[in-house]
């Protein structure tokens, strides 16, 4: 994505975004970035081109919600430190602290391969007990415009 011209972005996310919208009968509002290449140029791409936001595949360990949702990096991949991540966000964030995010990431095939389904069941189990807001990013990105 960062190799290409402007024009050749813009095209590969309205014919990527059309083809997407069929599949799903609405339009999608996030974009994964592949391999999680994004900058500021294609964050603006990706904004001009209707989506509400772009995630990446970097990791942090800041619960800060993303100031600009067209370069979000995520908290957690899903093969990753998934326990001792939530312990620290849930040891971080206080009920009555300031908007804080904690976000997982990861694709089905990769649970599948590494047969970790039932580690996730267990994550969202405990993420459940937390009385946390569970939210998918384009939640996640609609509350953040507000």
């Amino acid at each position: 994505l960062l190799s290409l011209s402007d024009v050749e972005v813009r095209q590969q996310l309205a014919t990527d975004r059309e083809a997407l919208g069929a599949l799903i009968f609405t339009a999608p509002t996030g974009f994964a970035s592949p391999f999680g290449n994004q900058d500021a140029r294609t964050a603006a791409l990706v904004r001009a081109e209707g989506f509400t936001y772009q995630r990446g595949v970097g990791q942090h360990d800041d619960f800060t919600p993303p100031g600009d949702r067209g370069q979000w990096e995520p908290t957690t991949h899903c093969l990753g430190e998934v326990d001792s991540a939530l312990d620290a966000f849930l040891a971080a964030v206080p009920a009555s602290a300031p908007r804080r995010l904690w976000s997982l990431w990861g694709h089905s095939w990769e649970i599948d391969d590494h047969d970790s389904w039932g580690a996730l069941e267990r994550l969202l189990a405990r993420l459940a007990a937390a009385d946390l807001w569970i939210a998918t990013y384009a939640q996640v990105a609609t509350s953040l415009q507000h």
